[in-house]
């Protein structure tokens, strides 16, 4: 099964071309994806507030403006085109 051109809000009625992607991830039809689940408490954050879930011990440093990124892989499929 690829995953070019998936809808991740797409129908799961078999027979559909559309599919749920994240489904479709912890399922195991997508090879080179994982399902992560992440969770924790932190007794230290008072109630009715909140905090992001991730491996830094502080708030998730968000970019604050629009920002030119560079992403980069080793992998020969992943390609301007999409592959």
């Amino acid at each position: 099964m690829s995953c070019n051109n998936v809808n991740t809000t797409g129908s799961t009625t078999p027979g559909s071309a559309e599919i749920d992607f994240y489904l479709a991830v912890a399922k195991g039809d997508f090879t080179g994806y994982s399902n992560v689940s992440k969770f924790g408490y932190n007794p230290t954050v008072g109630s009715g507030n909140y905090e992001s879930i991730w491996e830094g011990s502080n708030a998730y440093p968000w970019l604050s403006a629009a920002d030119q990124l560079e992403v980069l892989s080793s992998d020969a499929n992943d390609t301007s085109a999409g592959t």
